[in-house]
């Protein structure tokens, strides 16, 4: 049986819990699973259709991908030298902008810190 099998997904609902049962209980099941199967699939016809298998293959270029990979990889487990590399550290420097938001939004946090009066507003409800 498949795994959605519909006797299968009707057993997970009478028994959540994978509760082990006597024989008896088993047989019931089984036989209630398969009126229950028997009972959905009435009236119906179903067609039978064949099934294909679709495997891609991979191309000569992936096989040479793969295959450069893997040497790459068994040369850096056998512990052959690699180079040496300088880092190349990239920074950005803040934009004129960048910097005056900040500022602005500081000086807004020093003012509420400091205990500046807050100016009292009214709501307009819309209706």
């Amino acid at each position: 049986r498949s795994p959605l099998h519909p006797t299968a997904c009707v057993f997970r609902r009478l028994n959540p819990f994978n509760l082990h049962t006597s024989p008896i209980a088993d047989r019931e099941m089984t036989a209630t699973m398969e009126n229950i199967g028997a009972e959905l699939n009435k009236g119906v016809d179903l067609k039978h259709t064949e099934t294909t298998v679709k495997d891609i293959l991979p191309t000569k270029q992936d096989i040479a991908i793969e295959k450069e990979h893997n040497e790459f990889l068994g040369e850096i487990e056998a512990g052959k030298e690699l180079k040496d590399v300088e880092p190349i550290v990239k920074t950005s420097l803040p934009t004129k902008e960048d910097i005056a938001a900040e500022k602005e939004h500081s000086s807004f946090l020093n003012e509420i810190e400091a205990g500046k009066s807050l100016v009292a507003t009214k709501t307009k409800e819309t209706t």
